[in-house]
């Protein structure tokens, strides 16, 4: 394996986010009543990509951590979702791997200009999806693999289509990226 790397994270972070505005989606019954509301993604661009933002409620588990750190987590939290190395220095082709999640949010929050502030030490968090693409070198005598992998994206299927999805930069491939996303609860 060469390396491994964070492509993609929706998170729930323990930041006091009650100020953030964005817009917000309201459901209102045929009788004028408000069922429920949601607020809406905020995009935040840099160089040729984006991150989301948005308020949330925490979950029961970050409220459980901050306390067990002598905190109280905040009753309104950030969502986060995006690659946040593509989002930092404009390309994913390296960069650290999922052991620096939040390490990474952490780099990206302090260069926001929203006021938003994540607990000295280790803060609550909840990781909704994470995405990783690992890299491997596989030789000069690769086509087993190549074969594996194209039946495998054949035959592998996800709500959003195939989970697996291979490119080959040359005719006789030293190098092949895979990516292999899996939805949270869904059976293999």
């Amino acid at each position: 394996m060469l390396f491994s790397m964070i492509d993609w994270s929706t998170t729930l972070l323990e930041v006091d986010a009650k100020h953030l505005k964005t817009d917000r989606i309201l459901r209102i019954s045929a009788d004028g009543d408000q069922i429920w509301t949601t607020d809406c993604w905020d995009d935040v661009p840099s160089y040729t990509t984006s991150i989301r933002l948005r308020r949330s409620a925490p979950t029961a588990s970050m409220m459980e951590f901050a306390a067990s750190r002598g905190r109280v987590c905040p009753s309104v939290v950030l969502a986060v979702s995006g690659n946040p190395i593509k989002w930092l220095q404009n390309h994913n082709a390296a960069g650290p791997g999922p052991e620096y999640h939040i390490p990474l949010w952490r780099r990206v929050i302090a260069r926001l200009d929203r006021d938003l502030y994540l607990p000295e030490d280790l803060p609550a968090a909840h990781r909704g999806r994470m995405d990783i693409a690992v890299s491997f070198r596989l030789g000069s005598d690769c086509r087993p693999v190549h074969d594996w992998i194209q039946t495998a994206a054949l035959h592998s299927r996800s709500r959003q289509g195939t989970m697996i999805t291979c490119t080959k930069a040359q005719t006789k491939p030293k190098i092949i990226r895979c990516i292999l996303t899996k939805d949270q609860g869904e059976r293999p």
